[in-house]
């Protein structure tokens, strides 16, 4: 039984990864969880450790093409995407599977190429 479960599991999860072509997943929501809670424009992360994913709430006054960047330690962008952002918290989930182990900085833009903010991510 216990084999069959972790299949099953096994397979969802393939599933939901194939399912996501590129490296967000914007979460409309209503409802933010109270670790991804701002009160200010800006961004913050559930956890600064990840292994698959880095969940984090993106607050904006007003509605905007915003752009995720994924920089490493020696300043190259490694991964880089464009969402649609609404006014208010956004919930979003960066995929960081594909990534090497290390450091990594989350950078946010808006459609200005302004920087709304920055944050450090740590993939174990």
């Amino acid at each position: 039984m216990k084999k069959i479960l972790a299949l099953f599991t096994i397979f969802l999860l393939i599933i939901a990864c194939s399912e996501n072509d590129g490296i967000l997943d914007n979460q409309a929501t209503s409802s933010v969880p109270l670790e991804l809670s701002l009160n200010t424009v800006g961004i913050k992360l559930a956890s600064n450790f990840v292994t698959t994913e880095a969940k984090m709430n993106v607050r904006l006054e007003t509605a905007d093409k915003v752009t995720i960047k994924i920089v490493d330690l020696s300043g190259k962008t490694v991964s880089s995407e464009i969402v649609d952002a609404k006014a208010g918290d956004n919930v979003l989930n960066v995929y960081t599977k594909a990534l090497p182990r290390s450091s990594y900085e989350l950078q946010l833009y808006n459609s200005n190429n302004q920087q709304i903010g920055k944050t450090l991510i740590n993939l174990l």
